[in-house]
């Protein structure tokens, strides 16, 4: 093979076959072949037609109304036999600001400087592990403990009081009355729950043991240990040992102690075997006191009755207990609670169970938000310490630095309570989270931050010097995960760590951190500053990025493999998703077949989406101009090709359209068709102008052109300035830009958006759009009002009635649209033209530009400024490049399309139909086993 031009198509081995095929005893077996070659059968389509490797269409409908003999036509087969190859198709290109002014890669001067590190220091050497809180002040729940705990009893000391009451009354006595004292109950039986969604509450369950053991003994107390729920086997403690044991119900002068939510915030199944037990203890006639961490809401579901209730909060003193009818938990609310806690701490290393119980007593929140926070999923659990998922990491530092979510007084207080935690950790942990802060809230000063950073720099510094000590591999890695500030120290953690990966030529794709870019990355290897270009292809199901040797000639399309357009690669890496690919001479993109991929080169993004046939559409195919649909539009069967620069084709009651966009701002372009048609007004016209001669016009290609003028935010957006006098609304188009001044905005715009090719229309283009079929003066017909059109209603055409004048323009879209769905053609602004101004020529010509030279140039469609005769579809105007006034505007266009080919499916009979067929497993295994059949048949030919 001498390179891709020579190969030969699987069209021609086919061809080939055909030729021969009597000498096949099977013609299913010929096409068979044909098909897993990727052809199929074609109605009107002779089997020997001409070769054109430069188109390759695949139709979507085809005739039926023609038929063939077997031996001139494959035999038709079901869709299901024949898998088709997705196209794909580059939906978006744009160049970003770095693009557009890519760095000076030079050394990061503090690498040079900075010391490395000889070991992991303490951050405070005489830091304390900061007290545990406790879900309620001891005061609080000891009192209500030594009220419900006890037993009352007869003594031996007669009641006076009662007994003068009895004899003053007269009453007989039945019995002798004796006063009743109470004391501590014989024994307690305490059940603390030790489910995993409560480990938070275990420090708490640990102190009161202590309160419980000094008050009433070790030996009067049997603490049980059990998890979820009370049932078969549990562990008992009396005084120091666990032992396992069956539950037995405990005698009925002792108390039982609950310590958990009784399923509360756990499952139904959980729920329901508490609630079994409890009306078996309740039956036996055992005191229950049930401390739960929980809000009364929490326990709503729970029958409580007979018990005392109580949630384990800071208002368990003054609650009372809990009632029955507390109104059910608002899920929603208890949600929010727990995104507002984790958002809270969202930029520590971890979350410890008393830096969690410190932050929600911060925050007022309810107890049972410990035990949300454990089982909610954006939360990796260990067993003792809580981690945020690094994909949900940005999204709760966002509403972290959020002033109207959290005030700057709370966002100072959780910056205290991590540092108060972590200052017992290793120092690299705590300086990571004061960078990660203080680049989540770069207007604060953050005490510790500056001195953070330049620590981190340090072990930057180390692991260049140590790349193979795992404990840094291992900081490194992980710290990728966390940070927010992404930058120069990312980027050299993530070149030190994957050094190897990034050198090697037939490197996997690797993850790029967040915030940090190939810019980022590129101060820390080798690149190439000179731009390299590569063709986009698709092959099979897969996208290809070829160096391209000479990429000003044009490419020859190969069977089955497509240019989709050219790039420039300024770096040896590129991104992939977000994932890092080196650059070689070839690059292979699997694409995946639900959904988008980005790409960036270095010089530019690209979009890539799979594409599907639109419903409104006949056909879809791609040939040697590339990759188009075949529909009705404006009144005859056209074909469109994708545009170069991205961007998708819709179709509405109007025709085909596509849109721009530009940071956020876009722009919407009305397909139009070649066609030809009479420019300039006929001699009946009222009000015509000597320089409007009626002559023939045809346009060859169709071309976009945008359905309003420019707004003032798309020149904003593009320009940084707005020029305009009535600037009420940014919707309002841009006034009072010269001709030259537009050339700029259009330069810049063309910089922003690879491939746009964006200018001003010809005049002609822009009659003939005006127009939009039609031979009257307006393309509303006959005359127009000002409810249709924006002019000086004082002054109407053709002795038409009065109405409004204005005074100013209106919004693009405020008024109506012509047939072909473009606004304002009429009035509003004058609208600049490409063209100098020159005298019309009087014969019939083709895809005019205008004079070759002149003082003016061309500006149609009349103002909001002018009278009824003024904005006629063939009135032309005209100023110096250089002016500006406060009607002057323009509207864009995007240049001649490719020529466009009117879809005729009998004059098409001469070329050959393809329909690209995926190269399925089965579909290679038949082709093996032809392989034979194939071979005997080149030696008899």
């Amino acid at each position: 093979m001498n390179g891709l031009k020579s190969r030969k198509s699987y069209g021609d081995l086919l061809e080939l076959i055909l030729e021969k095929h009597t000498e096949l005893d099977d013609f299913e077996a010929v096409a068979k072949i044909a098909r897993n070659l990727g052809f199929e059968k074609a109605e009107s389509v002779p089997i020997h037609s001409t070769k054109n490797d430069q188109d390759l269409m695949e139709h979507s409908s085809y005739q039926q109304n023609k038929s063939e003999s077997p031996a001139q036509s494959f035999p038709q087969t079901s869709t299901a036999d024949r898998p088709l190859l997705p196209f794909y198709h580059i939906v978006k290109r744009e160049r970003l600001e770095r693009h557009l002014k890519p760095k000076v890669f030079e050394k990061v001067a503090w690498l040079e400087k900075i010391k490395s590190l000889n070991g992991d220091d303490i951050y405070d050497e005489n830091a304390k592990k900061p007290k545990w809180q406790p879900l309620t002040r001891p005061p609080k729940i000891w009192a209500k403990l030594r009220h419900i705990l006890k037993q009352k009893y007869l003594s031996n000391h007669p009641d006076i009081p009662k007994l003068v009451k009895h004899i003053e009354k007269g009453d007989s006595l039945k019995y002798f009355p004796y006063t009743s004292q109470h004391c501590r109950v014989s024994q307690i039986v305490v059940l603390a729950d030790y489910a995993s969604h409560l480990r938070t509450c275990r420090t708490d369950y640990q102190q009161l043991q202590s309160r419980l053991n000094k008050y009433w003994g070790k030996n009067r107390i049997i603490w049980q240990k059990i998890e979820d729920y009370p049932g078969g086997m549990i562990s008992i403690k009396q005084h120091e040992d666990y032992q396992e044991k069956k539950w037995v119900t405990p005698p009925i002068d002792t108390a039982i102690l609950i310590l958990s939510d009784c399923g509360a915030l756990a499952d139904k199944a959980t729920r329901q075997h508490w609630q079994t037990f409890l009306q078996k203890t309740k039956k036996m006639g055992n005191t229950l006191l049930l401390l739960a961490p929980a809000s009364a809401a929490d326990l709503q579901g729970i029958n409580l009755k007979g018990v005392h209730a109580y949630s384990w909060d800071n208002d368990l003193a003054r609650s009372g207990g809990i009632a029955h009818q507390e109104p059910l938990k608002d899920e929603k609310r208890n949600k929010e609670d727990v995104e507002r806690l984790l958002s809270f701490l969202s930029f520590t290393y971890r979350i410890e169970p008393h830096l969690l119980r410190a932050s929600r007593k911060y925050l007022g929140l309810p107890v049972s938000i410990e035990a949300a926070c454990r089982t909610y999923e954006h939360i990796d659990d260990d067993g003792e310490f809580l981690y945020l998922k690094p994909e949900e990491l940005s999204r709760y530092r966002g509403i972290f630095a959020d002033s109207e979510t959290f005030t700057s007084k709370q966002q100072a207080k959780a910056i205290q309570l991590v540092r108060n935690t972590h200052a017992v950790l290793p120092r690299s942990i705590l300086d990571v989270e004061l960078v990660t802060v203080q680049s989540l809230l770069p207007d604060h000063e953050i005490a510790g931050a500056n001195e953070a950073l330049h620590y981190l720099r340090r072990r930057c510094k180390t692991f260049t010097e140590k790349a193979n000590d795992r404990l840094y591999q291992s900081y490194a890695y992980y710290y990728l995960l966390d940070q927010e500030k992404g930058g120069e120290e990312a980027a050299l953690f993530w070149v030190t760590l994957y050094k190897d990966l990034v050198n090697e030529d037939d490197s996997k794709p690797i993850q790029l951190p967040k915030n940090v870019n190939l810019s980022d990355v590129a101060r820390f290897i080798d690149i190439n500053q000179s731009a390299t270009f590569y063709r986009l292809e698709q092959y099979a199901n897969q996208l290809t990025f070829k160096k391209d040797q000479n990429h000003n000639n044009a490419d020859v399309l190969i069977s089955n493999r497509f240019e989709l357009g050219k790039s420039e690669f300024t770096q040896r890496l590129i991104d992939v998703d977000h994932q890092t690919v080196p650059v070689n001479d070839e690059i292979f993109i699997e694409m995946p077949n639900d959904k988008s991929i980005s790409i960036d080169t270095g010089t530019e993004s690209l979009t890539i989406a799979t594409l599907t046939k639109p419903d409104w559409a006949e056909n879809i195919g791609r040939d040697a101009q590339g990759l188009y649909l075949e529909a009705g539009h404006q009144g005859q069967q056209t074909r469109v090709y994708y545009p170069e620069w991205g961007g998708t084709l819709e179709q509405d009651e109007n025709g085909i359209y596509t849109e721009i966009t530009v940071k956020g701002i876009s722009q919407r372009f009305r397909y139009i068709t070649a066609g030809t048609f009479l420019m300039g007004s006929p001699t009946s016209e009222i009000d015509r102008s000597s320089d409007e001669a009626q002559h023939e016009v045809t346009l060859s290609s169709g071309y976009w052109l945008a359905d309003t003028a420019c707004t003032q935010a798309l020149w904003q957006t593009v320009m940084g300035e707005n020029p305009a006098r009535f600037n009420e609304d940014l919707q309002n188009p841009v006034e009072q830009v010269s001709w030259d001044e537009v050339q700029v905005f259009i330069k810049k715009l063309n910089e922003l958006i690879p491939e746009l090719s964006a200018q001003l229309p010809t005049e002609a283009q822009w009659e003939y759009a005006c127009r939009a079929g039609t031979t009257t003066p307006f393309t509303f017909g006959e005359n127009i009002s000002p409810e249709q059109v924006n002019y000086d209603g004082g002054y109407p055409y053709a002795n038409g009635k009065k109405g409004l004048d204005r005074e100013k323009t209106v919004p693009v879209k405020a008024l109506a649209k012509n047939e072909w769905g473009l606004y304002q053609m009429h009035g509003n602004v004058y609208e600049w033209c490409q063209d100098w101004y020159g005298d019309y020529p009087t014969s019939p010509v083709q895809n005019p530009e205008g004079a070759e030279t002149s003082v003016y140039r061309v500006l149609r469609g009349g103002s909001w400024f002018d009278f009824g005769q003024d904005v006629r579809s063939a009135d032309r105007s005209g100023d110096t490049p250089d002016n500006r006034d406060y009607d002057f505007g323009f509207r864009l266009s995007l240049g001649q399309a490719k020529v466009e080919a009117v879809a005729d499916h009998d004059s098409a009979s001469d070329q050959r139909s393809t329909r690209a067929v995926a190269a399925s497993s089965a579909g290679r295994g038949f082709i093996e086993q032809s392989v034979g059949k194939v071979r005997d048949l080149f030696k008899k030919t």
